[in-house]
C-alpha cells in the first residue's frame, strides 16, 4: 500500500513569519488607500516612476504598491531629513565653541579662529585680509554677523558642491555621452525610471544622462 505522505505543520516562528508579512501588506495598502491619486501621483514622480496619462485612481495605487512607493519615499525623506540634522549639528558645535557672548550670532571677530585654522588646512599662511574677504562672502545680508540660516545655506552648496564633484564624468565618459542619439538617451532614462521633461533638449539630456551616471549604472543593470 502506498503510504500517505505527511506533511511537516509549520513551526510557530512560521506562522509568526507570515502573519507579519500579511499584516505588513495589508497595513501597505491601507497606507496607499489613505492617499489621493494626486498624492500618489507626486510621489510616484519625486521617485522617477512614469505614471501613465490620465491613469484612474486604482492604477496609481496598483502603481504605487507594486513598486512598494511609499517605503521608498519615506526613506528617501528620511535621508534628507538626517542630512538637514547632520548639518544642525555642526551648527551647534560651530556655535558652543566660538559663540563668545552667546547671542546666537558669529562676528567677523568670533569666526576668524575658523577661517585661519580652515587657511592652515590648506597649506596657506594667515592673511587676514582674504579672511576678511571670506567672512563677507559668508555674510549673505551685509549684518556684520553669520546667522545659523547663513551658515546651513553655506553647508548645504558645500555638499551640493561635493556631490557634483563626484558625479564629473571623465573624458571617455562625457565622449560616450555625446555619442548617444536623443533617442537612446530616451531609452535609457526609461529603462533607469529617470524622468525626463517633455521638451528636454539633447543638451539637457546630456546633462541629465551625466548628473545620474546613467550609462554606467544602466551598462551595469545590462552587462554584454
Amino acid at each position: 500500500e502506498a503510504r500517505m505522505r505527511v506533511h511537516p505543520l509549520p513551526t510557530v516562528l512560521g506562522l509568526v513569519l507570515l502573519l507579519l508579512c500579511v499584516l505588513g501588506d495589508e497595513s501597505k495598502e491601507k497606507a496607499v488607500r489613505m492617499k489621493t491619486t494626486r498624492q500618489l501621483t507626486e510621489i510616484l514622480k519625486e521617485l522617477g516612476i512614469k505614471v501613465p496619462h490620465g491613469a484612474g485612481k486604482e492604477e496609481v495605487r496598483e502603481l504605487a504598491l507594486k513598486h512598494d512607493a511609499l517605503t521608498k519615499y519615506e526613506s528617501q525623506q528620511q535621508a534628507k531629513a538626517k542630512k538637514v540634522a547632520g548639518h544642525d549639528d555642526t551648527i551647534d558645535t560651530l556655535f558652543q565653541l566660538y559663540d563668545k557672548d552667546s547671542d546666537g550670532k558669529l562676528t567677523e571677530e568670533e569666526t576668524s579662529p575658523v577661517i585661519a585654522e580652515l587657511q592652515k588646512m590648506q597649506g596657506n599662511k594667515l592673511d587676514e585680509q582674504a579672511a576678511a574677504r571670506v567672512f563677507k562672502e559668508m555674510d549673505a545680508d551685509n549684518s556684520g554677523a553669520l546667522t545659523r540660516q547663513e551658515i546651513k545655506s553655506l553647508l548645504g552648496k558645500a555638499t551640493e558642491g561635493k556631490q557634483a564633484e563626484a558625479r564629473r564624468l571623465d573624458p571617455e565618459k562625457e565622449k560616450a555621452i555625446r555619442m548617444k542619439t536623443s533617442r537612446q538617451l530616451k531609452e535609457i532614462f526609461a529603462d533607469m525610471k529617470i524622468r525626463v521633461p517633455a521638451k528636454a533638449d539633447i543638451n539637457e539630456l546630456r546633462a541629465l544622462a551625466i548628473k545620474h551616471d546613467a550609462l554606467t549604472r544602466y551598462e551595469r543593470r545590462h552587462p554584454e
